[in-house]
């Protein structure tokens, strides 16, 4: 990619410059336009679209220069991803999952959603305290977190446990009980997920 950063010279009139311009912009064009399938290692998995940034810039958490950053299309949507270091060297996904939560919800005691949700396409109370969370786009894989915050003030605030979690890529199960080990209904639950989607 040919870029000239010093368009418009302080002293150029925008129109004397704009040819340059657009040369610059049709540059970027380029770069952003250019279908990467080798970053896919499964047939179909969608298009892949990057930008090698000019001056690597060091992240926060110091794992290394900033090199890469692209964008894969895949299912429904669109998520930003970034290679650090060379080439191999690790490449973490920045939203639709892996940083950003990739699901949440908040349900009643009833199993009904009762607040925003992002990817989640149900929730259901199987039995008293007892729930599964149906998501609208899939993970990856198992190895997601879930984390469980029920809100139990109206059985006067009981040492509450989550139990008999079961993970499967398009769905969450997963039970609430008190010291007794006697399964409870949340006045209300929140839980966030945080994982690859597939």
């Amino acid at each position: 990619m040919t870029y000239n950063p010093a368009i418009p010279g302080a002293t150029d009139l925008i129109s004397s410059s704009q040819s340059q311009i657009q040369t610059n912009f049709s540059q970027a064009d380029t770069a952003f336009a250019i279908d990467h399938t080798a970053f896919s290692t499964v047939a179909n998995q969608g298009q892949h679209k990057k930008v090698t940034l000019i001056a690597p810039i060091v992240d926060q958490d110091q794992v290394g220069n900033l090199s890469t950053v692209y964008s894969k299309t895949s299912g429904s949507g669109v998520e930003l991803f970034y290679q650090h270091g060379t080439a191999g060297n690790g490449v973490s996904q920045l939203t639709g999952g892996g940083v950003t939560a990739a699901a949440y919800c908040t349900f009643n005691n009833a199993g009904t959603l009762t607040a925003g949700s992002f990817n989640v396409a149900s929730t259901l109370r199987n039995a008293q305290g007892v729930f599964t969370v149906s998501f609208t786009r899939n993970f990856l894989n198992t190895n997601y977190i879930a984390i469980v915050s029920p809100n139990m003030q109206s059985v006067n605030g009981f040492a509450i446990k989550v139990s008999q979690e079961t993970k499967n890529v398009g769905s969450f199960a997963f039970s609430l009980q008190d010291q007794t080990n006697t399964f409870r209904d949340p006045v209300t639950c929140d839980l966030v997920f945080f994982g690859v989607l597939a």
